[in-house]
């Protein structure tokens, strides 16, 4: 939307389109481990009679199947990761080739396969509302959702409220939220199982520095009369080299 609107005045953006990929990665594993450890109803434990420990039971990421749903830069540093952490991985994206040790699958045989299931794709008209009743209702029973991708892809707080209820999900862990800022007089977010951040896990200080020095490094070379790599509308650097049209006689 933006590129829309600076087009026509020929006005170029500059972007920073894949330094995030790592940190938002390694987001993505910190949250997946909370919600796999149990760590806020743990942390809520500690508060009580210490021998409640052993009411919670977290799970074994060596072994487990995560459902990667987006392979683009951030699904694919998910991946390896996890494949790091001994985890089997099977993935949905119907625009990409998936890495050599990742199980290019079908969304239906994702959902019955993944005991976690982590997003990572883009907002648009098709992923909009993606995760809703009855993608719940066909995931595997316990499993894990995780979302560091963009709040919309999940139809409301609603849902995931009522899958935590009837044990379709047992642990969800949200980067972002349905409704931003969240509402956080919702049922959801005082369910124990739910582990949130807001909207932040890829920002980090060396992701800021990286981001404005790409930044600076673009517009010095628009100042200085080149093409940057990462020029987000290419057409509008075009429009304002070309010579403005004679008036008519």
């Amino acid at each position: 939307m933006v590129a829309a609107y600076a087009e026509n005045p020929g006005v170029p953006i500059v972007y920073a389109p894949a330094i995030g990929s790592r940190p938002v990665a390694e987001g993505t594993i910190a949250l997946m481990l909370a919600a796999a450890k149990r760590l806020r109803e743990l942390g809520d434990v500690a508060q009580r009679a210490w021998d409640a420990r052993y009411e919670v039971m977290g799970l074994d990421l060596e072994g487990a199947c995560v459902g990667v749903i987006g392979l683009g830069a951030i699904g694919r540093e998910v991946a390896a990761m996890c494949r790091a952490l001994g985890m089997e991985v099977v993935a949905h994206d119907p625009a990409c080739v998936a890495p050599a040790d990742v199980a290019l699958v079908g969304l239906p045989e994702l959902l019955v396969r993944a005991d976690i299931l982590t997003l990572h794709c883009a907002l648009t008209a098709r992923t909009r509302g993606l995760v809703g009743r009855n993608f719940l209702a066909h995931a595997k029973p316990g499993a894990i959702l995780v979302n560091v991708a963009r709040g919309a892809i999940v139809e409301n707080e609603d849902v995931l409220a009522e899958a935590l209820a009837a044990g379709r999900l047992s642990g969800v862990a949200l980067d972002v939220h349905p409704s931003e800022p969240p509402l956080w007089s919702h049922r959801l977010y005082r369910d124990p199982r739910v582990i949130c951040t807001p909207h932040s896990v890829g920002l980090t200080r060396r992701w800021n520095e990286q981001v404005f020095s790409a930044l600076a490094a673009g517009v010095a070379t628009l100042l200085a009369g080149g093409r940057p790599p990462n020029l987000l509308n290419p057409e509008a650097l075009a429009r304002r080299a070309a010579p403005p049209p004679r008036p008519p006689r």
